[in-house]
């Protein structure tokens, strides 16, 4: 049976950034508003071999400028990590509010790998386990947050 949803809509994120002279805009879809309402933590652990694929692999970061919620606030005063990457020839992006020794993933990039998570969130739960697990499939890291990266303290200090 398929579950046909009307008038659904997907909540969206609007960050933007300014790289060089150039400025940059995407828009996120919001975890909650495809997950029913779940919520996925990634452990302090997750971060640490995270940093370690990115020490392998290599990043360029920049601050992100503006950030606006699916409420319309502006919310670049929060601790919030922007993560794009491919991922097996895939292009993706994650928005992760940093938490105490966690981080709440929350929402994904772009529109079409947010329907596919809304179809089958549990895959979506193995591919951001399994793109830690296999970083030499990670290429084109993008690391941004809402403050410079100099203030995410000791385990950011490679990423240049």
């Amino acid at each position: 049976m398929i579950k046909i949803e009307v008038g659904y809509r997907m909540k969206m994120w609007e960050v933007k950034a300014e790289i060089g002279k150039k400025e940059y805009k995407w828009h996120f879809c919001d975890l909650k508003s495809i997950s029913e309402g779940k919520i996925i933590v990634l452990r302090e652990n997750w971060f640490d071999l995270f940093l370690l694929c990115v020490k392998k692999r290599g990043a360029q970061s920049f601050t992100i400028k503006s950030l606006i919620s699916p409420e319309g606030e502006e919310v670049s005063g929060q601790n919030i990590l922007l993560i794009l990457l491919t991922f097996e020839d895939l292009p993706m992006g994650f928005l992760i509010r940093i938490l105490e020794k966690t981080g709440e993933l929350i929402a994904i990039w772009p529109k079409e790998f947010a329907e596919a998570a809304k179809r089958d969130l549990p895959t979506l739960k193995t591919l951001v386990t399994k793109m830690i697990a296999v970083p030499e499939k990670l290429s084109d890291i993008v690391i941004a947050s809402t403050s410079p990266l100099q203030e995410f303290k000791e385990d950011v200090e490679y990423i240049t």
